[in-house]
């Protein structure tokens, strides 16, 4: 079965990850700790692993987030952007972006599910509980 292709593209209808490859390729070289696999990443030996990483945390994230704003249109196939969303400082985030702090979350997700630090079901467990996973 192919991957698909990644659509990071704020606000499309097929929207389908958060951050980019590249973003998620640059999240790993610069991470502390750093990653066995970070030089694998970067030379693009395990795009295929990369994408899939990004998509199944892309869709924890998606789906196991209670989400209280509204997104920005009616047609996007993803929660954000939204509409009078805010940074953790109170700055506004335009309605046409997704923040640096949720590519920078999916990424993380990413690596640790690519490390089998997590689970796919641990994850939503986490995101499950009422008191963690409100925006």
């Amino acid at each position: 079965m192919p991957i698909p292709t990644l659509v990071p593209t704020p606000g499309a209808v097929d929207a389908n990850t958060f951050a980019s490859l590249d973003e998620y390729k640059t999240y790993i070289v610069s991470r502390r700790p750093s990653v066995k696999w970070a030089t694998q990443a970067d030379a693009g030996l395990i795009d295929t692993d990369l994408t899939i990483d990004l998509l199944s945390s892309c869709e924890i994230l998606n789906a196991g987030i209670l989400w209280t704003l509204p997104p920005a249109t009616d047609t996007q196939a993803l929660v954000m952007p939204g509409l009078n969303w805010r940074d953790r400082f109170g700055r506004a985030i335009p309605n046409d972006t997704v923040h640096i702090d949720m590519k920078r979350a999916q990424c993380e997700l990413a690596v640790q599910l690519h490390e089998d630090a997590i689970t796919d079901a641990q994850a939503n467990d986490i995101l499950a509980d009422d008191d963690a996973a409100k925006f």
